[in-house]
C-alpha cells in the first residue's frame, strides 16, 4: 500500500549580516532556504553561523521535537529557536534527491507548526530546483517539515483508498486525510470528521467542539481573554474569589460588592475583602464615585453636609444644618415664630413686625416700643413745660397709640374746652386757636376706645 512519510529541516533563526546577529520575519516577507543551507530573506542571502550548519550533510537522520515525538515516520525537522509572528510571503525549502528516500517528489506539501501541524493550501514542486514552495498570510509559526508519499506493502489496509491513474497504467494510493479537512490522519484524532482532529484533553470532544479544551474548569472563551493557554490545563487565570470568574473578566475580584474599577479608584485593594472603600451610605458605590455619599437624595456637589443624611442645608453658614437649626437664617426670630407670623425663615432681611427690634413680634411682645411700659397700661404725664428745651415739651400719654379711636379732651378751670382730637399723638403743647394757654393747671379726659365712656380723667400742670 501507499503510506505518508515527512521530510523535516532543521534550522534555527540566528544568523549574521555585518553587525547583524538578530533576524526579524516581517509582513509581506519571503523566506528561502536552500538545499546548501542559505536563508534568503526577499532576495537577501544570509550565511549561516559557524556553530549552525544548514549543508545536507549536518541534517540528523530521524530528528525530533517535543511537537514531532507523535508524528510516524519523522526523518527531518526544521526548526526555530522562537515563534515568526504574522509572517505573510512565500517560503520556499530546498531538499536532495537522497533526503526523498524513496518519497514522491510531487507529493511534497510544506506544513508548519502553531500549536497543531497545519499543511499548506497548495504546495509548488519544483523537481528541477528540488525546492517546494508555499505562500501563507498572517500564519505564526516555530517549525516547518516536508511531507510526502512513499509505497510500500501490506497485505490489508483499513485506511480508506482513492484511485488515480498515471501515465498508461493505474495504481492505487492511500488518501492521507480521510475527511479533507488538511489534518493527516496519523495526525487528526477524528480522521472521519472532517470538523475536528485535536482533542486537547482526550475527553472524546473535540476541541472545536469542546467549550474547555484543556479541562481545567475555565473555558476557552475565558482563557482567550485573559491570554492563558486555553490547551494547557497548568496555565489558568487568577480567580481570586473562586467563583469560576478569572480575575480579567471579573468585576469584583474578591467579591466584597465593590466593583475593581471603583477600588482602584478609591485607593482600596481590589484582591483584598477586608480592604474596601468608604461607602458612608453603605450602597456599595464608593464615596469617591457616589454622586450622593449620604443618599439623602442631595448630590454631594449641592449638599453642605455630603456625609450626613439628616442635613444638607446651612443658610446662614454658622455650621448648624436648618434641619438642626432653630433659627436657619440667624435674624434672632425662631423658625417656627417666623412660619406663625408670615415671614421668612430662610431670609434675615425678611422678619415678623418687631417695632422695637427685640426680637420679639410686637403681637407678643408685651412692650413693643420698649420704652418700660407696658403696652395694655395708660400712663398719663401730670406736668408739662413747653419751652423747646426737648424736656416735657408735650402732654404726653404713654402707649395711647395703640388705640386708635381714643380722644383726648382738655378744660380750663372755667370748664371750657380748649382742646379736643381724636387719635391724640402725644402732640399737645398747651397751644390753641387763640395761642397759647396761661400757666396753670387743666383738666383732661380720655375716652380710649371712642364709645363715649371716659376712661381716664384728671389734671395737668403747665408750666413754662
Amino acid at each position: 500500500m501507499n503510506c505518508y512519510r515527512y521530510i523535516f529541516i532543521q534550522f534555527i533563526i540566528s544568523f549574521q549580516i555585518n553587525a547583524q546577529t538578530n533576524l526579524s520575519v516581517g509582513s509581506g516577507e519571503n523566506i528561502t532556504l536552500t538545499n546548501g543551507g542559505i536563508l534568503t530573506v526577499n532576495n537577501i542571502s544570509f550565511e549561516p553561523t559557524s556553530t549552525v550548519s544548514f549543508s545536507n550533510t549536518n541534517i540528523t537522520e530521524a530528528s525530533s521535537t517535543a511537537n514531532t515525538t507523535s508524528i510516524d515516520n519523522i526523518d527531518k525537522v526544521l526548526v526555530s529557536t522562537g515563534n515568526i509572528e504574522n509572517f505573510t510571503g512565500q517560503i520556499t525549502i530546498g531538499y536532495t534527491t537522497a533526503q526523498l528516500n524513496g518519497i514522491s517528489e510531487s507529493s511534497l506539501q510544506l506544513t508548519f507548526f502553531d500549536l497543531v501541524w497545519n499543511p499548506s493550501a497548495l504546495s509548488t514542486v519544483n523537481a528541477g530546483a528540488k525546492t517546494v514552495s508555499s505562500s501563507f498570510s498572517g500564519i505564526s509559526f516555530s517549525e516547518l517539515t516536508l511531507q510526502g508519499l512513499t509505497n510500500s506493502t501490506s497485505p490489508t489496509t483499513t485506511t480508506p483508498t482513492t484511485t488515480t491513474s498515471s501515465g498508461g497504467g493505474g495504481g492505487t494510493t492511500t488518501n492521507p486525510d480521510s475527511d479533507g479537512d488538511g489534518i493527516p490522519n496519523s495526525q487528526d484524532s477524528f480522521p472521519e470528521d472532517p470538523n475536528e482532529w485535536q482533542d486537547t484533553d482526550g475527553d472524546g470532544i473535540g476541541d472545536n467542539t469542546d467549550t474547555d479544551d484543556d479541562n481545567d474548569g475555565i473555558s476557552d472563551i475565558f482563557e482567550a481573554q485573559c491570554y492563558t493557554d486555553p490547551k494547557d490545563p497548568l496555565d489558568t487565570p487568577g480567580d481570586y474569589d473562586a467563583d469560576g470568574l478569572p480575575n480579567c473578566i471579573d468585576l469584583d475580584d474578591d467579591q466584597d460588592g465593590y466593583s475593581d474599577a471603583d477600588e482602584i479608584l478609591c485607593g482600596s485593594n481590589p484582591l483584598d475583602e477586608t480592604d474596601t472603600p468608604l461607602d458612608t451610605d453603605g450602597d456599595f458605590l464608593a464615596n469617591c464615585v457616589d454622586p450622593d455619599d449620604d443618599n439623602d437624595s442631595y448630590p454631594d456637589e449641592q449638599d453642605e453636609f455630603p456625609l450626613n443624611e439628616l442635613e444638607w442645608l446651612d443658610t446662614d453658614g454658622d455650621g448648624i444644618g436648618n434641619n438642626e437649626d432653630l433659627d436657619d437664617d440667624n435674624d434672632c426670630y425662631n423658625d417656627t415664630l417666623e412660619v406663625q407670623q408670615g415671614s421668612n425663615s430662610l431670609d434675615p432681611y425678611s422678619i415678623p413686625p418687631d417695632a422695637d427690634l427685640d426680637c420679639i413680634p410686637d403681637d407678643l411682645d408685651p412692650d413693643d416700643n420698649n420704652d418700660g411700659y407696658s403696652d395694655d397700661q395708660i400712663f398719663i404725664s401730670e406736668f408739662i413745660s413747653p419751652n423747646g428745651d426737648g424736656i416735657n415739651d408735650f402732654f404726653e400719654i404713654v402707649n395711647i397709640e395703640n388705640f386708635s379711636n381714643n380722644t383726648v379732651s382738655i378744660f380750663a378751670r372755667t370748664g371750657e374746652k380748649i382742646f379736643s382730637t381724636r387719635n391724640y399723638r402725644n402732640d399737645w403743647s398747651g397751644e390753641t386757636s387763640n395761642g397759647s394757654v396761661p400757666d396753670g393747671s387743666y383738666f383732661y379726659r380720655i375716652d380710649l376706645d371712642g364709645d363715649g365712656v371716659v376712661d381716664y380723667q384728671g389734671w395737668i400742670f403747665i408750666s413754662r
